[in-house]
């Protein structure tokens, strides 16, 4: 919406980091967010980055750098905050919706992953779920007890020819999105109009993770971060059991 109409037809050999820049300072003259122009700008990097790596066009010339200013609101849930969110997701009207916000705390699995799960991903013998399809590729996680349990219960109840745990009548044959549904148990937990999303789970469940002391290549199995750094983005709250991590 924004990228293609400024740079237009121009050829990326001709596209310079003065350009990106002038981009940037065009977007915020305009009134856009310092986040929402990063967000743009990193929507333009990775473009030129895989360009790059197809052998498409050089572009190792431009530096797409981003915008200074970014306010970063840390949006996590505290634990009796959690506890609201399973009570009131148990007692929504859709029997998804608990699944959804148990599993978001449980596995810190981002929206579309929790998705696209299907019961044949999950081993209960070995208490494991698989995810072929993430941000940074397939991997396998380990999963509590408990939502193993309640998993292998639901199959039960829906019969084995059921595919995905969170099925629809669609062309997908999931459900693609649950905002709606979040939305209504954070309004019955009394914690709307917080900034906090289904992505809230995730950063969350990775402080979690990181508060315990696990080791951060552990937790990077479990989060499925490419990189430590990235993981190291996701905790709050927790700068001396990552430096006691770091120093072990």
């Amino acid at each position: 919406m924004h990228l293609g109409p400024f740079f237009g037809a121009a050829k990326i050999k001709n596209i310079t980091t003065f350009n990106v820049d002038k981009y940037a300072h065009e977007r915020k003259k305009a009134g856009a967010a310092v986040s929402t122009v990063n967000r743009e700008l990193a929507t333009l990097r990775h473009m030129l980055n895989e360009f790059s790596e197809w052998g498409v066009v050089q572009t190792k010339h431009i530096k797409v750098k981003n915008k200074a200013g970014e306010i970063r609101r840390t949006k996590t849930f505290s634990p009796d905050q959690i506890r609201m969110m399973l009570k009131c997701a148990e007692n929504d009207h859709d029997r998804y919706t608990y699944f959804f916000v148990l599993i978001g705390f449980q596995t810190s699995m981002r929206h579309g992953e929790i998705l696209k799960i299907k019961f044949e991903h999950f081993d209960y013998d070995n208490g494991t779920l698989h995810i072929p399809e993430a941000k940074a590729g397939s991997r396998t996680v380990p999963v509590h007890e408990s939502l193993i349990e309640i998993v292998r219960e639901e199959q039960k109840r829906r019969g084995h020819e059921t595919e995905y745990l969170f099925e629809a009548d669609s062309k997908s044959g999931h459900r693609t999105y649950m905002k709606k549904q979040f939305q209504r148990v954070l309004e019955a937990a009394g914690l709307s109009n917080r900034g906090l999303t289904p992505h809230s789970m995730r950063h969350t469940a990775i402080s979690i993770l990181m508060r315990s002391q696990v080791s951060i290549a552990d937790a990077q199995v479990i989060s499925g971060h490419k990189s430590t750094q990235m993981l190291l983005r996701y905790t709050h709250h927790n700068n001396m059991s990552v430096a006691r991590g770091v120093d072990a």
